[in-house]
């Protein structure tokens, strides 16, 4: 279950990173990147 729990919360932080930089370059908004 844990596995499974962690599984899926990184693939969210994934997701969520490859959005913001998708959303970085779109806006070229530089502070906006990590």
């Amino acid at each position: 279950m844990q596995e499974v729990n962690y599984s899926t919360t990184l693939i969210r932080i994934k997701r969520w990173l490859r959005w913001n930089m998708e959303y970085c370059v779109l806006l070229k908004a530089q502070w906006l990147c990590f």
